[in-house]
C-alpha cells in the first residue's frame, strides 16, 4: 500500500526531490512526452508540482517566445512556454513554465519543464492519471498518494 502525504507536512521552502517513475503526458491526440525520471516540488498546502527535462520533448514543440513571467519567492522568476502540434495546428498557450536561472537551492531543475496538467489532454505517473490543482494558478498533480487541502481549492479559502 503506498505511502499518503498530507500536503499540510510539505515544508517551506519547498523541497526539492529526485524521482524514479513512468511519467506519462498527452500533450494532444498523437503528441506525447515519456520520461522515466523527473523532479517533485513539495511545498506546503501544495500538489507536487513536477519538472521534466526539456530533453524529453519532441523538437520544435516548444514555444519559448511567451513573453509571460511570474517570481517564485524560492525558485526565481519563471518564463512561461506554449506548446505547438504542426500537424493538428495546435497551439497550448501558457501551458507550463520553467526557471532560465532559478535561485540557488533549485540549480538542479534549470532546464526543467512543469505543465499545468488541465492544459494537456491527460498526465499520468506510474499508470495513475492526475487531477490538476484548482486556482488555474497552481500547478500541482493530484495523485491518490496525496492528500489535501490544496490552495486554490474554493471549499478552503483559508489556505493562502
Amino acid at each position: 500500500m503506498p505511502i499518503i502525504e498530507n500536503v499540510s507536512n510539505y515544508p517551506r521552502p519547498p523541497a526539492l526531490e529526485k524521482c524514479k517513475g513512468n511519467v506519462e503526458i498527452f500533450i494532444t491526440s498523437t503528441t506525447k512526452v515519456e520520461c522515466n525520471n523527473y523532479y517533485r516540488v513539495l511545498e506546503t498546502f501544495h500538489a507536487p508540482t513536477i519538472y521534466i527535462s526539456k530533453n524529453y520533448f519532441a523538437n520544435n514543440i516548444i514555444d519559448y517566445k511567451n513573453t509571460k513571467s511570474s517570481y517564485c519567492e524560492w525558485k526565481g522568476i519563471a518564463s512561461y512556454i506554449n506548446l505547438i502540434n504542426r500537424e493538428e495546428n495546435i497551439t497550448i498557450y501558457n501551458a507550463g513554465w520553467y526557471y532560465k536561472n532559478p535561485k540557488e537551492a533549485y540549480q538542479e531543475i534549470k532546464g526543467y519543464i512543469s505543465l499545468y496538467p488541465e492544459k494537456v489532454r491527460s498526465c499520468s505517473i506510474n499508470g495513475e492519471f492526475v487531477k490538476s490543482q484548482d486556482g488555474g494558478y497552481y500547478g500541482g498533480w493530484i495523485t491518490s498518494r496525496v492528500k489535501g487541502p490544496f490552495k486554490g481549492d474554493p471549499k478552503h479559502p483559508e489556505i493562502i
